[in-house]
């Protein structure tokens, strides 16, 4: 009910003053009823009024607004149909003008009606029978609720029976608490199965289960639905068979001719057969399922042509059969369906295997039959043959180890037995050779492969690997020679491909290796990359990437090393031994004291270069004052890098000195080599330079003295492998050393009176023997000279009176040796001119004192070049010592 307040329903008329407007019902609703709402919205009073009485006394045809406006109630009564809409068409006037409209009514649905059952006729089965639960003997409905949301909710399920529901995802069983739709009985979903035996306990001919109408908002008391189940006498089995005669290999589809059974029941999908014996030449399986067995069947599936027998192509037996068992249920017959082969070459052979040969070039591999093989159900392995249409190109086939001739043909069972064999021509440049052949059985025409049936020649192909043969070669091998600076003090040759190039026509050259025989004497090989110690091999790749890089020995004077190799390729192929030389340049200063009087102009400093010299080398040189003072005592060249030509070995750096003719203390301060590029430093990297102060005019030549100890110092080790050097230096004997450095000590020199402040005697015994002195207007003094490893302190050379003990230079053992001397020999020095016997130019024939004794000393006004030398010989007299 509803009712119509002028919110819904009003009307308005503009003349004045305002006439009466009156609403006239000219169609009534449909559905429902306008009517004079005396008890309001309460559908209770008016329902307790009867339907007669209120249709009589409270319909409303016409009402005014001043009606409706003072408080009248007209309601809209809906007659409880399931409609869900109606109209009323009503009229308005004033007197004079009318207007018509349609007030339109929209009812909401209310559930409110309970679902009933309209059939429940129940169903007739026969025994074990399965049939479907339709709409003509189950049926409900809901006036206000669609099929498929009226419910069956199952309280029990059958006893001797299955209730079956088809879904999308497959049928399935319903039990108590399940339910299934009235749209399901409609469509035929819904389906119940005799599964019991008839005489099962508690079966009394009928089954049922029990369920509740329910539209989720109304239900009804539960109900049940019966099915009568009929007992079926199927009687006894009749089975005929009849045996089947086929060819080797057939198949024979089964039908009700070659086996039959029935029963009283017609119901051939309710006979089944087991099989108990399978065939043995052959097998039993669907149509649809070739080499699946079939281990049961129903006759329903015989007569549809669903099973078939085919044969396995075997020749050793003639007849084959299998057993079975066929049942309806009640009864039940075995039986045996007989087969007759009858044998025949009707079958071409089947090419099983041609996958073809690989083999190395110049060998000779066996064909197996891995590689080629040929089978024929139907005829015998000595009968299947290839007859060759084309014989290989690049070698030949071999029979017995014997060349293939005519007939161009061999059989399966030479295969078997390996004695087939294919030779290659090692001379041949091909990699790829085949020979031609037609399967044959020597009665069908042509052979099967892969299932087709094919009449032209197969290929035989046949794969020739090249063996690598033939060991790598060096291209290029090179002495390197440029040192660079690996930091930390260290120093290194990179070996590259300008240095090492390999090269072998069989192999990538990046993967050729080089593996080191002999290592080097000195140094070592380093992967610059990784920082690993290279000891056993290193790659081309690694030349290429400038990753092998040779450290040089930091304490040994030597300037060459080598090492030694084999060149291999991935196949094992060596070259023969390579031996690569790695040679370098050594730069150091002549001396490491240098002595010069201050009128003496210019110093010249030497700096040596040993070892190879064929490239340019650099090193830096600079000064450090000590008591001298650059530009107050001394001035140098402006050069601050010495730069060596390929072949130089020596260059010069001058110093020049100040004569401030003052009278002082001798002053001093040091030379130091630096940062050498493309050479090492040596052992003399610094060299003191004390300028003697001309006391009186001129400098005393004993303050001028630098003793020859260069030729004490150690001899460089010597490479056991590399060519002999071009110029090998002598090493005296250290007893002749000894006894100079004696003579120097003990004799007193000369009476000098126009030299002051002389020193009677060089004291010796607090530092280390001496070099030898360099060719200049100055006297040079070593003082130090140790071998790599010792220190300042330790056994140096050192000479002291009676009881002498000396350590010699150059002796890399840790015990001492005691000299002791009971005569010495004098020695005398003697005056030598250009011309005279004896006299040289070489910078191991200079005195340490280069002025004459007993001439006045004018070094001061002496000229470049053209000095007398002097030359320390031993007197006529023997030299004789004796050891203890």
């Amino acid at each position: 009910m509803r009712e119509l307040t002028p919110s819904i329903l009003n009307g308005f008329d503009l003349d004045a003053p305002l006439d009466i407007l009156t609403f006239t019902v000219i169609q009534a609703p449909v559905h429902g009823s306008l009517i004079n709402g005396i008890y309001g919205t309460e559908m209770r009073r008016y329902k307790e009024m009867g339907a007669d009485l209120l249709q009589r006394s409270l319909p409303v045809t016409s009402f005014t607004l001043q009606e409706l406006r003072q408080g009248m109630k007209i309601v809209y009564m809906h007659d409880d149909t399931e409609t869900l809409k109606d109209a009323v068409a009503l009229r308005l006037t004033d007197g004079v003008h009318t207007v018509q409209g349609t007030a339109q009514v929209t009812v909401l649905p209310v559930n409110d009606e309970k679902p009933r059952l309209l059939k429940n006729a129940g169903l007739e089965v026969n025994s074990g029978e399965r049939r479907v639960i339709s709409s003509m003997v189950l049926e409900a409905e809901d006036l206000d609720t669609p099929p498929n949301q009226v419910y069956y909710f199952l309280n029990a399920e059958p006893r001797f029976g299955k209730l079956q529901l088809k879904t999308e995802s497959g049928w399935i069983e319903l039990s108590a608490g399940q339910n299934f739709t009235q749209d399901d009985v409609e469509m035929n979903r819904l389906w119940y199965a005799h599964t019991s035996a008839t005489n099962a306990a508690g079966f009394k001919g009928h089954d049922s289960f029990r369920f509740t109408l329910s539209d989720l908002d109304n239900e009804t008391p539960t109900q049940s639905f019966f099915m009568s189940v009929h007992a079926v006498q199927k009687g006894d089995l009749v089975l005929l068979s009849k045996a089947v005669s086929l060819t080797e290999g057939q198949r024979v589809v089964l039908n009700t001719d070659i086996l039959l059974a029935s029963d009283s029941s017609g119901r051939p999908e309710e006979l089944v057969y087991t099989v108990t014996v399978p065939p043995r030449q052959g097998l039993v399986h669907a149509v649809q399922q070739p080499g699946v067995p079939l281990m049961s069947f129903t006759q329903l599936d015989v007569a549809a042509h669903r099973v078939c027998y085919t044969h396995d192509n075997s020749h050793h037996a003639e007849t084959d059969a299998f057993s079975f068992v066929v049942t309806n249920g009640d009864s039940s017959r075995s039986g045996t369906l007989h087969f007759t082969i009858q044998h025949g070459d009707r079958i071409p052979p089947t090419l099983h295997h041609n996958t073809g040969l690989r083999l190395q070039d110049g060998s000779t591999e066996t064909i197996s039959t891995d590689q080629l093989q040929l089978t024929d159900p139907d005829t015998a392995v000595a009968n299947l043959s290839f007859v060759i249409t084309r014989l290989p190109l690049y070698g030949r086939l071999l029979l017995r180890e014997v060349p293939l001739s005519a007939p161009l043909s061999f059989t399966q069972t030479d295969v078997d037995e390996l004695n087939l064999s294919y030779q290659h021509d090692l001379v041949s440049p091909a990699e790829i050779d085949r020979f031609y052949f037609l399967p044959t059985d020597g009665t069908n025409r042509g052979y099967l492969e892969f299932g087709q049936l094919r009449e032209e020649p197969a290929v035989f192909n046949i794969q020739v690997d090249r063996v690598d043969r033939t060991p790598p070669s060096l291209t290029t091998r090179q002495s390197p020679s440029v040192v660079v600076d690996l930091g930390r003090g260290r120093y290194g040759i990179f070996i590259t491909s300008k240095h090492l190039q390999a090269s072998d026509p069989d192999s990538p050259t990046e993967e050729l290796e080089f593996s080191i025989t002999r290592p080097p004497h000195f140094g070592y090989l380093e992967n610059a990359l990784t920082g690993a110690y290279i000891k056993g091999r290193f790659t081309q790749r690694d030349v290429d990437q400038r990753t092998v890089v040779f450290v040089l020995p930091a304490d040994m004077e030597v300037t060459a090393d080598s090492f030694q190799f084999l060149l291999t390729d991935p196949a094992g192929n060596t070259a023969l031994p390579e031996i690569l030389e790695l040679s370098w340049s050594r730069v150091e200063l002549s001396a490491t004291c240098y002595r010069t009087c201050e009128t003496a102009g210019t110093l010249q400093i030497q700096i040596q270069r040993n070892g190879k010299s064929a490239d340019p080398a650099y090193v830096a040189i600079q000064v450090e004052e000590g008591s001298a003072k650059p530009g107050r005592d001394f001035t140098h060249s402006t050069a601050g890098l010495i730069q060596f030509d390929p072949g130089v070995s020596v260059k010069t750096w001058n110093i020049y000195l100040i004569d401030d003719g003052l009278e002082e203390n001798h002053e001093t301060f040091t030379v130091t080599l630096k940062n050498p590029k493309n050479a090492v430093l040596g052992q003399r990297t610094s060299a003191s330079v004390e300028i003697i102060d001309p006391r009186g005019g001129r400098c005393d030549p004993d303050d001028l003295r630098v003793e020859d100890d260069e030729k004490r110092l150690p001899a460089p080790p010597r490479l056991p492998d590399p060519p002999r050097p071009e110029k090998e230096e002598e090493v005296e004997d250290p007893v002749t050393d000894i006894e100079a450095e004696l003579l120097w000590e003990n004799q007193p020199q000369p009476p000098r009176g126009d030299v002051p402040n002389r020193r009677p005697y060089l004291d010796y015994g607090v530092q280390d023997p001496q070099d030898q002195a360099a060719s200049s207007y100055s006297q040079i003094y070593y003082p130090s000279r140790q071998l790599p490893g010792t220190g300042t302190g330790g056994t140096g050379h050192r000479v002291r009176h009676g009881g002498l003990k000396v350590h010699l230079s150059g002796e890399r053992r840790t015990e001492e040796k005691v000299w002791t001397f009971h005569s010495l020999t004098p020695l005398r020095l003697e005056e030598l001119k250009p011309g005279d016997v004896g006299w040289s130019q070489s910078p191991q024939s200079r005195l340490l004192q280069e002025v004459p004794v007993g001439d006045p000393p004018q070094m001061d006004h002496a000229e470049p070049g053209h000095h007398p030398e002097l030359r320390q010989r031993k007197t006529e007299k023997s030299v004789s010592s004796s050891l203890s």
